[in-house]
């Protein structure tokens, strides 16, 4: 025995010792190459070494164990073997059983379990349609624990899509991070064991066993071991079901081929046959005849005829019991693991068969023919049981020739088998040199790498000393190790003065645990970036700097000390902290200009709503002179005027800060351009001016903000009734050009020059007018926010004229969307018929602090048939509440004595029947939202025109 051999068994002893598995009996050089493969992770180079090496590192030998126990598996490995099984010889096992007879699986070596569900599947599937589910029992058995916990948790990686069809996946496996989990229907069926297959005793009465991960890596004296027990294991017809390269080998006596190519077997039922290493014999197996007390002797030659083997037997068993060998048979045995021939004397004291039926020979001092008869007859029995012996013994000898045959297919089958791993080896050289040569290509860049890396390092060395910043190195005991002229600028210390000393002398008392902390992040592989913190210069004056802190490790990966680049942010601070406080006086600045400009709205708005309400009111009243309606007209217009002065104030303020919101939904651009022309229709009528409507535009839907566009069109057409002479002409024109509704409104006015449509979107910007900018009104606000409406609502708007008094021409562009989308509902609350919808005697509260306000909507609504109560302030207005049923509310927000919001809330949770409407002098959308959510059900904001007030009033209470 080589040196090599010796310590190989070592090695193997070693680990039975440790895992308690006899690896011996393993094919030799499949536990080489696993050993090899082990030794070059290490880089040992020998058995002898790598005996010692397990035996210093008891990790290594889980590691070994582990390798050795080769874990390949998949699910439905060979798809056509599993298609096989479903259709004909699953359903054959199970009509050959009882309908409450489990089915019985057992799959040796299952590894990590995937065999044992594939198996566990099929079942279920082919159970699919019965009336009576079947139990169904499946063992896994196998030697590694750390496969059968996986296999018992039964979760899988995501690559089992691979082998596993979407069917199957959705209904066996649920989805999990990272994976698929069996469910537990399929876990239910499986029971998974720890079993030694070579020592422990098998499962028994099973309908299949699927042993595909096992025989290929056991030596033949093993595989021919484990087919009597596998032989045993199984019921009468049984299925014993190998890999692609293994066969039952010179079991055929024990097998049948049920088929060929998926290794599919039959039991078969073997009478009067030994079996080893199994434990007990069956009763089928056991002769009928009791065996001979006590044991016969008799010396024979090694290579006997049967007929002289018998004579021998007849001398020795008529000196053991006295009796003739007319009561004895003789049965030839093989035994399948020596080869050995033994003979069994079974003996029966009674009187021969032939002789008691025929009733005539009661003892043997009878007459000499029936003696004669009886001699005759014995010779006969004797003839005939030597002729049987013979038969049994070419019998024996066709059986060695089939097990001879059987063993040279096996090992022709090993020699292939030896080829191919030969193959393999061929290969795996091949892949080594081909790794060698990549290894020396590698190994030559790796040095052309280095000399420029040499090259690099003395410029990254160059670029360190030249560096602005703090570049320091340390070890892991926070000694200073390098110190760059940017270091010598920040902290005043020159490197001399540093090197060697602890980094400590930098940090002030009062921070010093920072230091600890760091060290404890770098010993852990992290860096610390961007990390802000103050530290002390050589003058002790203390700065602020910013510090990146990377670990430095060794060739091994270890980390051996930190490189810090730090840079002085002392006046980078001290500018935040000055930009700081700067933003914040500007954000308080903005705050106070938005209350200061919502309070300016609110003051404004409010002395200007009675006077809308009369004047609207007036206005329209026919029963007043023409002449009277006229002024009153005109006042209700400046008062409108002054309002929207107010509104561009407002959005423009909210375009500057950037608050300016748009509410876009689907829209018929030409239904919003119709209403604003509508409104300054009577304006149009009233200077004679010719209106020329050319409305070509194809497609009209868009994406947008109804009263927004709408403020821009009357933005545009107000400017071109208002810069139009009289008996004029304004045209107004609608297309369809790629994608955009275009609009074009042209007047025969003063026209622009040059200069002023460079500037005619700019805010506060007005044309020089003959000497007067301000002669037509306005603060030159319109076209501003009209820019930035459109643009909000991704558009354009172009201004254009050839010149002075030529006119000028303004063109908007609006992106369409498309044409089957809804369109926006027209919100419009204007009444057809006022008077069709009015309650009788409603009874109203009106809630305003402002006394002009409060007596004119007193008046007007008093005049319209309501009971109306006033109150000036909230408290007022609750204790009138709980006196009185009213059925609306009539609100102002801001009260003396609290907000309106409050209030309505109030009145509600009382009367959650009454209606409300609030009166703002705000007008911005939060007070819209906030409104509604107070439980109001209008805003309108001031000054009111007495036809909104009226169209609120009608659908309130038309919606009662």
């Amino acid at each position: 025995m080589g040196d090599g051999q010796k310590h190989f068994e070592k090695v193997l002893g070693i680990l039975h010792q440790d895992s308690g598995i006899d690896f011996s009996l393993y094919k030799q050089p499949t536990l080489r190459r696993r050993m090899q493969r082990r030794m070059a992770v290490h880089k040992i180079k020998s058995l002898e070494q790598y005996h010692h090496f397990l035996r210093a590192h008891p990790a290594e030998l889980k590691a070994l164990f582990n390798d050795v126990l080769i874990q390949v598996t998949s699910f439905f490995r060979d798809p056509l073997i599993f298609q096989l099984l479903k259709k004909k010889f699953i359903p054959q096992l199970i009509s050959e059983k009882g309908s409450d007879e489990p089915v019985r699986v057992w799959v040796p070596a299952c590894a990590t379990g995937e065999e044992v569900y594939s198996l566990a599947i099929v079942l279920l599937e082919s159970a699919d349609g019965k009336k009576k589910s079947r139990p169904i029992q499946i063992f896994g058995t196998d030697i590694s624990d750390a496969a059968l916990e996986k296999a018992r948790a039964g979760f899988y990686p995501e690559a089992i899509t691979k082998e596993v069809s979407g069917e199957r996946l959705q209904r066996f496996f649920e989805t999990v991070p990272g994976g698929y989990r069996i469910r537990e229907e399929v876990r239910d069926v499986c029971v998974f064991a720890r079993q030694n297959l070579i020592s422990d005793p098998p499962f028994s009465n099973l309908d299949l066993i699927s042993c595909r991960n096992a025989l290929i890596y056991f030596s033949p004296v093993l595989q021919q071991k484990l087919m009597p027990i596998f032989h045993f294991a199984l019921r009468q017809n049984g299925l014993l079901m190998l890999g692609t390269s293994e066969t039952v080998g010179k079991f055929t006596d024990l097998f049948g081929v049920a088929h060929k190519a998926a290794r599919l077997y039959s039991k078969k039922v073997v009478r009067n046959k030994i079996f080893p290493d199994v434990g007990f014999l069956s009763s089928a197996q056991i002769p009928a005849r009791k065996p001979v007390q006590p044991p016969v002797a008799a010396k024979s030659p090694k290579h006997l005829d049967p007929r002289q083997l018998r004579a021998t037997f007849d001398e020795a068993i008529r000196k053991a019991i006295g009796m003739g060998p007319e009561h004895a048979s003789l049965i030839p045995l093989t035994i399948p693991q020596t080869g050995d021939r033994i003979y069994l004397v079974v003996v029966d004291p009674k009187e021969p068969r032939e002789v008691s039926k025929k009733g005539a020979l009661k003892s043997r001092g009878k007459s000499n023919e029936r003696t004669e008869i009886i001699r005759l007859r014995r010779e006969l029995l004797t003839m005939r049981e030597s002729l049987h012996a013979v038969i049994e013994q070419e019998e024996v000898t066709n059986e060695e020739l089939r097990a001879a045959n059987e063993e040279i297919v096996s090992s022709n089958e090993e020699l292939q088998s030896s080829n191919e791993e030969l193959e393999t080896t061929k290969e795996e050289l091949q892949s080594t040199n081909e790794e060698l040569a990549m290894l020396n290509n590698e190994l030559q860049i790796r040095n052309a790498e280095l000399e420029r890396a040499n090259v690099i390092s003395s410029q990254f060395q160059a670029i360190v000393e030249s560096s602005d910043d703090a570049i320091i190195s340390k070890n892991l005991n926070s000694i200073i190790q390098t110190w760059n002229a940017g270091a010598e600028k920040i902290f005043g210390y020159q490197a001399h003065e540093v090197i060697g000393k602890p980094i400590t002398i930098l940090i002030p008392e009062n921070q010093e645990d920072e230091e600890p902390r760091i060290l404890a992040r770098l010993r852990a592989g992290e860096r610390i970036d961007h990390y802000e913190t103050i530290r002390r210069r050589k003058d002790g004056t203390l700065i602020n700097i910013s510090l990146t802190v990377s670990p430095v490790k060794n060739l091994r990966g270890e980390v051996i000390g930190a490189s810090k680049i730090a840079r002085d942010i002392t006046e980078k601070k001290r500018s935040e902290a000055e930009l700081r406080m700067a933003r914040d006086e500007a954000e308080k600045a903005s705050r106070a200009k938005d209350y200061f400009l919502a309070a300016l709205s609110h003051e404004l708005r409010t002395p200007l709503s009675p006077v809308l309400l009369v004047a609207s009111d007036a206005a329209a009243n026919p029963d007043l002179p023409p002449g009277v309606r006229a002024n009153f007209d005109m006042i209700r217009r400046n008062v409108e005027l002054e309002a929207r002065l107010i509104d561009d104030l407002l959005d423009m303020t909210r375009i500057t800060t950037g608050k300016l919101k748009t509410e876009r939904r689907n829209i018929n651009v030409h239904a919003v351009l119709e209403t604003a022309i509508s409104m300054v229709l009577n304006e149009i009528e009233q200077k004679g001016i010719m209106l020329k409507l050319k409305f070509q535009a194809m497609h009209s839907m868009a994406s947008g903000d109804t009263m927004r566009l709408q403020q821009v069109f009357w933005n545009v057409l107000k400017n071109a009734v208002k810069f139009t002479p009289p008996r004029g002409a304004i045209t107004v024109e609608t297309k369809t050009e790629k994608d955009e509704y275009v609009v074009s409104i042209s007047d025969s006015g003063i026209g622009m020059t040059e200069r002023e449509l460079e500037m005619v979107f700019d805010a506060f910007k007005q044309g020089d007018h003959s000497g007067n900018a301000h002669r037509f009104g306005g603060l030159g606000l319109g076209l501003t926010i009209s820019k930035n409406l459109v643009e909000l609502h991704s558009g354009k708007i172009e201004a254009a004229s050839p010149g002075r008094n030529q006119g000028s021409t303004f063109t908007i562009r609006i992106p369409l969307t498309q044409w089957h989308e809804p369109l926006e509902q027209n919100d419009s609350m204007e009444p057809n018929n006022h008077e069709a919808h009015r309650p009788a005697r409603a009874h109203i509260l009106i809630v305003e602090d402002d006394e002009s306000t409060r007596s004119v909507l007193l008046k007007v609504l008093s005049n319209r048939n309501y009971k109306v109560t006033e109150a000036d302030s909230a408290g007022k207005a609750a204790a009138l509440a709980i006196e009185n049923q009213f059925d609306l509310i009539i609100s102002d927000i801001g009260l003396p004595d609290g907000d309106g919001y409050e209030l309505f809330r109030t009145i509600r949770e009382k009367s959650p029947s009454i209606k409300g409407i609030a009166l703002t002098g705000y007008g911005a959308k939060d007070d819209f939202a906030r409104s509604k959510d107070s439980g109001f059900d209008a805003q309108l904001t001031k000054p009111v025109k007495i036809q909104a007030l009226e169209a609120a009033l009608v659908h309130l209470f038309d919606s009662r």
